[in-house]
């Protein structure tokens, strides 16, 4: 399940194991511009400076954490397909509305639909092919 970026943990993570994963969820495709040389030279208290000076990089605060929610199932499947909305929902025979339901957390696929979720995050163009022989 992925959540909304933790700026702490990404940190505590480059320490601990010199790595850092974050998907940027606008452009997951974006390469990776992090200067790791340069943020290996700064110290502890340098990167947390730099971060917090960062309009793009806010801290996650007890006030703010609250209003972070995963992110649905169904769209990271659309969104690492390449898919719009209307794209997606046309492929796979998913109303568009329902669609947008899910994504925005008003309701949840359940039995056979979130069967077909599961297929498709496993196997998009075996069901997608399915899909359209059976049309």
């Amino acid at each position: 399940m992925d959540f909304d970026w933790d700026p702490e943990k990404a940190h505590r993570n480059l320490l601990k194991h010199e790595v850092s994963i974050v998907t940027n969820p606008i452009s997951p495709n974006a390469t990776d511009i992090t200067d790791f040389d340069a943020l290996r030279s700064m110290t502890d208290a340098e990167v947390v400076g730099a971060a917090e000076s960062d309009p793009d990089a806010l801290p996650v605060t007890p006030e703010r954490a609250p209003s972070f929610r995963p992110i649905a199932r169904v769209k990271r499947v659309r969104e690492r397909l390449g898919l719009s909305q209307a794209e997606f929902s046309e492929s796979f025979g998913i109303p568009l509305g329902t669609l947008r339901d899910w994504e925005q957390h008003r309701s949840e696929p359940e039995g056979a639909t979130a069967s077909l979720v599961r297929a498709i995050e496993r196997e998009p163009e075996t069901i997608m092919r399915i899909l359209q022989a059976a049309a």
